[in-house]
């Protein structure tokens, strides 16, 4: 395995700051199961 990235999700986050931290762990979760290098972007 590669440092590179082989996925990149971009998440928009407009009054959303209250499901941040909540978004992040399920997401990481779902993206750790795929063994591949990712990004989260939250913009």
């Amino acid at each position: 395995m590669t440092n590179e990235i082989i996925y990149s999700v971009i998440v928009p986050l407009y009054n959303e700051e209250l499901v941040i931290g909540e978004s992040y762990r399920r997401l990481k979760i779902v993206m750790d199961k795929t063994e591949e290098n990712y990004e989260i972007i939250f913009i």
